[in-house]
């Protein structure tokens, strides 16, 4: 995956500002990301690429299931109630 994307800029308060694509981290939420990437061997950067690509992957996920729910609904294949509560009881269960 490309670092590229990723650069260090000085804001006007002469404090580093860890930019992607033009967005911004607050300078405690920085500590954080440089201190979590150096426990886990890493960069700023590809930490943040990690985060969003699992986020994106996840939110995919998530809309193709919403899609496959509506599309069976569509058809007629609809569960009760109890039905639903406990499969979310059994997928919640440790």
């Amino acid at each position: 995956m490309s670092r590229g994307i990723f650069r260090l800029l000085t804001d006007t308060a002469r404090t580093l500002t860890l930019k992607t694509n033009g967005s911004s981290f607050p300078a405690d939420t920085e500590a954080q990301l440089k201190q979590f990437a150096a426990i886990q061997g890493k960069d700023a950067p590809e930490v943040v690429t990690e985060t969003v690509v699992r986020v994106l992957e996840q939110r995919a996920d998530f809309i193709a299931g919403v899609n496959r729910g509506i599309a069976g609904a569509d058809r007629g294949e609809l569960i009760e109630h109890a039905e639903v509560v406990k499969r979310i009881e059994q997928v919640l269960r440790p």
